[in-house]
């Protein structure tokens, strides 16, 4: 409310008395932004509501994938303990129908039956020495090639963006050198977009489509491979690589196990 002075009725001795008038007064409408043009608040308001609804997806995917993890654990130790009643019960049985076969057997075919099983062993043995010696090198060539794609890294760890490095591979020196290349050419075509982008975000503000990940079952076991010492002598080293995890214990415990005899 404004008061406003003003003059008056005179008072009966004739002198003047200052009087004053409050009438209302309506506030000004704050002025609208400019067509176009949106305030630091308002900006700030978007990017808060974009990132509550980010949060409230990926809080949901958390819980889809931590509830999918338990009936993946629960689904392998069923199957864990399947397989080990089911190995159980093969032992007993195979135990059993040993100990009767070689009751039923005379001396002689028994003896001719351990001599045939020493054979195969021998055989077996002198098999996987092959193939140990041929992942002993694998091994080796390995380290070797991983140690060059470290200095080489190293060396030029200022021209590649850190999210390529993983995508660098090769089957030798040479490839290794080629794909460097190329993720060096690929760095350098991400910062002149990226400086691209940014000169247009100046100019107009876009907001970002969110995306979500999808959650499925996990891959099941397709059953078991056997690999030779020929196998893993023109084995390319991309893909020993990616087996040497299943090939090193297997190669362990095929050798913990020299000592058995069934």
């Amino acid at each position: 409310m404004t008061t406003v002075p003003t003059t008056a009725n005179t008072v009966a001795s004739g002198e003047l008395n200052d009087q004053v008038l409050t009438v209302p007064v309506v506030p000004e409408a704050p002025q609208e932004p400019a067509a176009g043009r949106f305030s630091a608040e308002d900006l700030e308001k978007v990017r808060r509501e974009e990132r509550e609804k980010l949060y409230g997806r990926l809080s949901q995917q958390d819980e889809i994938l931590k509830a999918t993890q338990t009936e993946l654990e629960a689904a392998r130790r069923v199957r864990e303990e399947k397989e080990a009643a089911e190995a159980s019960a093969r032992q007993h049985a195979e135990d059993e129908a040993k100990a009767k076969r070689e009751a039923e057997l005379s001396a002689k075919t028994l003896l001719k039956e351990r001599e045939e099983a020493w054979e195969k062993r021998f055989t077996d043995l002198q098999s996987q020495y092959e193939r140990d010696r041929e992942l002993f090198a694998r091994e080796q060539e390995y380290a070797r090639l991983q140690q060059v794609r470290n200095d080489i890294l190293a060396a030029e760890a200022d021209h590649i963006a850190p999210e390529l490095v993983d995508l660098v591979h090769g089957n030798t020196e040479d490839e290794l050198r080629q794909s460097v290349e190329l993720m060096k050419q690929k760095s350098a075509a991400i910062v002149a977009q990226i400086q691209q982008t940014q000169v247009a975000a100046r100019a107009s503000m876009r907001g970002t489509a969110p995306t979500g990940y999808g959650v499925g079952p996990a891959d099941t076991d397709a059953g078991y491979r056997q690999y030779s010492s020929g196998d893993i002598k023109s084995m390319p080293m991309s893909e020993y690589a990616k087996l040497r995890g299943q090939l090193l214990p297997a190669a362990s415990a095929a050798r913990s196990n020299q000592g058995m005899f069934r």
